[in-house]
């Protein structure tokens, strides 16, 4: 075994299995994005699994706004405690390595955007209990005044026994503080399939009822098989999310979903969003 280093991480280079990092063995790499890593890693002196999430040392030193949205996502998340949100037990800078990095829990399944790619749609029990769950997590975080930002899919995970987590606090502001990602004004974040009609035009005001609005998404998504705003770039998506055009009865596309649930999904456009 090895320890880490910085020229094993940065220029789509990647820590290597074997390795040791800050206390943790690296087992496998399980995730990598625009940013950084994720790893399935084992601490050595508990003998228990881990996520290790990383940022990539050279996006670190040209782009600082990434560390501090980086460091925000582990603040965040390491105040709030719920069952369906991923908890962070540590965070830090390894001076050696060069590299930030946030251990959380290791979440053993499949995120819900693999899950939809296998049945196209759920049924609506199943569809209820991920919707209720999320809602339950964005509550807890409510409470904390923080509002997720970026509710989709690849941000909700199923595990291996049922239970549904929230994931990836990265883009989420604190409701009356400074957004420290605003870095213009009328700044966007978010998945443009997702986000609600006042998050696409500024993001940085937004509370969380634009949460509720994307988990009703989502909840379309698992009814009909699809979004229910398509376009061929983000500007028609945007475009069409802001126009009084309005969305197709989930029955038309799915059949099988109870006139109750439709009833639910007809309200996904109207100013005050669905509550589950």
């Amino acid at each position: 075994m090895m320890d880490a280093t910085v020229d094993s991480l940065g220029g789509n280079r990647f820590l290597e299995e074997g390795c040791k990092f800050c206390g943790y063995l690296i087992e496998k790499r399980i995730g990598t994005g625009g940013i950084g890593a994720v790893y399935l890693v084992r601490h050595e002196m508990l003998d228990s699994c881990f996520a290790l999430k990383v940022l990539d040392p050279e996006v670190a030193a040209s782009k600082p706004e990434y560390v501090k949205r980086f460091l925000r996502e582990a603040r965040i998340a390491s105040k709030i405690r719920h069952p369906n949100l991923v908890t962070v037990h540590d965070a830090g800078y390894d001076e050696a390595a060069g590299i930030y990095y946030i251990v959380m829990d290791y979440v053993q399944g499949s995120n819900l955007r693999q899950v939809l790619g296998l049945g196209g749609v759920l049924e609506d029990p199943e569809a209820v209990r991920i919707v209720s769950h999320v809602a339950s997590a964005l509550d807890a975080a409510q409470r904390f005044g923080v509002v997720h930002r970026d509710i989709k899919p690849e941000n909700i995970m199923l595990t291996s026994d049922g239970i549904v987590k929230l994931i990836d606090l990265g883009v989420a502001k604190v409701m009356g503080g400074i957004d420290t990602l605003k870095t213009m004004d009328k700044a966007v974040f978010g998945t443009p399939l997702y986000i609600s009609p006042e998050q696409a035009t500024d993001a940085s005001t937004v509370d969380t009822r634009a949460d509720i609005f994307s988990l009703g998404v989502v909840f379309f998504e698992m009814l009909a098989g699809k979004a229910p705003y398509k376009g061929c770039d983000t500007g028609e998506i945007v475009h069409r999310l802001l126009s009084s055009e309005t969305i197709p009865d989930v029955r038309t596309l799915n059949p099988r979903v109870s006139p109750k649930l439709a009833a639910v999904m007809s309200g996904i456009r109207a100013i005050e969003p669905l509550r589950v």
